[in-house]
């Protein structure tokens, strides 16, 4: 019994030393990344009063994604991050071109010698871009979104801080639309959309 609990604390210990051991993973990292983007009518509102039939669909531009923070320890980041969530276009003239700033937090945790790094990112971003179709306008099309990403990172120790980044982000957005300038606040509808990407990213920790 006791050699039993004698081989499971060195089992326990020698994968506390996988885990845990590594450098100091503090410093600042800047990042940048492309994937594929996606973009959704959430409201389900745009197609059935404006009648346009494409409005949900991939990016037919490449969408680009900046990022770079501070990460504090093994648990805690401070991330920004800028995202061009390229261009769609619908039918009936209709087009959408989303940008993206998020500032908040980057909540991971380092393993494997400080290589690997699943990590989660919540909070509000700011969400504008140009959207037209030939019967509507977007009004206040500049507004804060929920935002969330989750990935997973890869900091190979050989390589001194060069990384690779594997994440989805997704922002909710609302905005008013009518049918000219003039319209009335009260007459103004408002719709929820959500733009999304996935990526891969090339990054480096100073």
């Amino acid at each position: 019994m006791l050699k039993m609990i004698k081989n499971i604390t060195i089992l326990l210990i020698s994968m506390g030393s996988i885990l845990f051991a590594g450098q100091n993973m503090s410093g600042i990292y800047i990042g940048i990344g492309s994937g594929l983007a996606e973009y959704r009518d959430s409201s389900g509102m745009l197609a059935e009063e404006f009648a346009i039939d494409d409005v949900e669909g991939y990016s037919q531009t490449p969408p680009v994604i900046i990022y770079g923070g501070y990460q504090f320890n093994r648990l805690i980041a401070i991330e920004v991050s800028i995202t061009d969530y390229g261009e769609y276009r619908g039918d009936k003239g209709y087009k959408y071109e989303p940008y993206e700033l998020f500032l908040g937090p980057n909540i991971g945790f380092s393993m494997f010698d400080a290589q690997f790094r699943p990590f989660i990112s919540m909070g509000l971003a700011f969400v504008y871009g140009d959207q037209t179709n030939l019967k509507a306008e977007a009004q206040g099309w500049g507004n804060f979104a929920p935002h969330y990403s989750l990935g997973l990172q890869y900091e190979p120790n050989i390589l001194n801080g060069v990384g690779v980044r594997v994440a989805y982000e997704q922002d909710l957005y609302f905005y008013d639309v009518s049918d000219s300038e003039d319209t009335p606040y009260e007459m103004q509808r408002e719709y929820s959309q959500t733009s999304s990407l996935l990526y891969i990213g090339l990054q480096y920790k100073f």
